[in-house]
C-alpha cells in the first residue's frame, strides 16, 4: 500500500506546480554534499543490515522496516540501545503491523515516518520524502528481500549518478 498520492494530470495548476517544486528540492538534496553523506551513511546501514528485507507502505511491519526504519534501528543500536530495545521502539512507533487505510487521515503513516526521519535521523524533510518514496514508489518490488535489494541498488545510483 503506497503512503503518496501522486499527481493524477487532472490539469490542476496547483498540482503541477507543487510536483515540479517537490522535483526540484528532489534533485537540490540529491545531488548536494548533505544529501550525498546522508546517503552514503544509509548505504553502510543497507549493507550491514542482518535481515536483508524491507516492509512496504509503514515504518514497521512487525517482521521487516522499510528503509527509514532500518535507519532508525541503526541509529539507536549505535546510542548504546541494545537492540531489543531498538526493535521494540521500532514495533511501537511503527504500530508493529502494517496500517489500515485511514480515509480521514490517509499520510498519518508517511507523516510519522517522515516526523521521525528530520527529528531522529537530523535530515531534511526533502530526504526523508525522496527516502519514503524510494521505499514504496521507485521500487517494484514483489518480496521484502528485492525491495531490499532494488532500494540499496537506487540509494547506490544516486551516490554515484547523482540526480538529472
Amino acid at each position: 500500500m503506497s503512503r503518496f498520492s501522486e499527481y493524477d494530470g487532472s490539469g490542476d495548476l496547483d498540482e503541477l506546480l507543487a510536483q515540479g517544486r517537490w522535483m526540484g528540492r528532489r534533485k537540490a538534496v540529491l545531488n548536494g554534499r548533505p544529501g550525498k553523506l546522508a546517503l552514503a551513511e544509509l548505504e553502510g546501514v543497507l549493507i550491514n543490515m542482518a535481515h536483508k528485507r524491507l516492509a512496504e507502505g509503514g515504518l514497521c511491519d512487525g517482521s521487516n522496516v522499510c528503509v527509514v526504519g532500518a535507519w532508525l534501528y541503526r541509529r539507536w543500536v549505535d546510542s548504546g540501545m541494545s537492540p531489543r530495545a531498538a526493535w521494540g521502539k521500532l514495533k511501537t512507533e511503527g504500530k508493529g503491523k502494517k496500517p489500515d487505510y485511514d480515509w480521514d487521515n490517509p499520510d498519518g503513516e508517511l507523516d510519522r515516518t517522515i516526523k521521525m526521519a528530520t527529528e531522529m535521523l537530523g535530515i531534511t524533510r526533502t530526504l526523508a520524502e525522496v527516502l519514503a518514496f524510494i521505499n514504496d514508489e521507485e521500487v517494484y518490488a514483489t518480496t521484502p528481500e528485492t525491495r531490499y535489494e532494488q532500494v540499496l541498488q537506487r540509494v547506490q545510483r544516486y551516490l554515484r549518478d547523482g540526480v538529472r
